[in-house]
């Protein structure tokens, strides 16, 4: 059973002789066991999904790949199926170049933020509760 579109990225280096960031995902990158659901694969809370991956999805349900990242670069990871690397984007564009230092630390910033908009929520609630 194949799940490999048509579609699929190759990973040969650049004409020039640079190397993609898949290839240097490839080359440098950390290898991973993940679980793909419906909704693709997560790592380190950022999801990743392709046509390819819906595919293998809808042909086995869920079940786990080996994965390559690039704690560079979050934009996309290496997914191996079917005997070749895939690559697949984040679902968010804005995650490509982004490193996981940068991730981790604005994702603890967004919750910081949001704690304090949940406590100023609360605060408000209970404020309307007592009459005030």
């Amino acid at each position: 059973m194949s799940f490999i579109s048509k579609n699929s990225m190759n990973h040969n280096p650049q004409s020039d002789g640079t190397a993609d960031a898949a290839s240097m995902r490839l080359m440098f990158g950390q290898h991973l066991s993940r679980r793909l659901f419906g909704r693709g694969i997560a790592v380190e809370s950022v999801r990743y999904h392709s046509a390819d991956l819906e595919w293998a999805y809808a042909e086995s349900g869920a079940h786990h790949f080996i994965v390559m990242w690039d704690p560079e670069n979050l934009g996309g990871v290496s997914v191996f199926l079917d005997g070749i690397w895939i690559d697949v984007p984040s679902v968010l564009d804005w995650f490509a170049g982004v490193s996981i230092n940068t991730w981790v630390n604005m994702r603890g910033a967004l919750r910081n933020i949001n704690d304090d908009i949940y406590a100023d929520i609360q605060a408000s609630e209970a404020m309307q509760i007592r009459g005030a």
